[in-house]
């Protein structure tokens, strides 16, 4: 009896440990630029029209991928794929520090990030250098706004970024 209380508490011990260390994992130190990917898979947010009415989860998907650009280390180039039931659309998107939902103002004006053109499948892509150097730590994520608007209310989905070693 003993014997499988002990087999039990070491197996429950191990499961503790193990989601400690998955939770306090962070994100690799002293990368260069060049080292350095942030990437992320974009997650729908629920829309909330500011009035008494259920909010709607918008159907936004996609990946997100930031790293130095190979011929302009001093900037940095940023490609999105998404998809949408929004066809032949134009979608509007920022890069953000914080994390997602945090309503944060972009590190550039909106009109610096190129729109992203969904066609008749629903599917849109883009890639754009921004002069930025590659961040090396820190927390930022990708709004995909409705509109024009980059404000918290007209974000439609999110990707919060994540860095690792290429």
């Amino acid at each position: 009896m003993h014997t499988k209380s002990r087999v039990v508490s070491a197996a429950a011990l191990i499961a503790v440990c193990t989601a400690c260390a998955s939770q306090n994992a962070k994100a690799p130190t002293n990368l260069t630029p060049m080292e350095a990917i942030w990437s992320a898979s974009i997650q729908p947010t629920n829309q909330n029209s500011g009035q008494a009415t259920a909010s709607r989860r918008t159907m936004i998907n996609g990946d997100v991928t930031m790293v130095a650009d190979k011929n302009f280390p001093q900037r940095t180039q940023i490609h999105i794929t998404l998809g949408t039931p929004n066809t032949t659309s134009t979608v509007s998107w920022a890069l953000v520090p914080d994390r997602c939902g945090t309503g944060g103002v972009p590190v550039l004006p909106v009109s610096a990030f190129s729109p992203i053109e969904v066609g008749p499948s629903g599917h849109g892509e883009v890639t754009v250098v921004i002069p930025l150097v590659l961040p090396t730590d820190g927390s930022y994520h990708v709004d995909i706004y409705e509109g024009q608007r980059a404000e918290l209310a007209a974000v439609q989905a999110c990707a919060q970024l994540r860095l690792r070693a290429k």
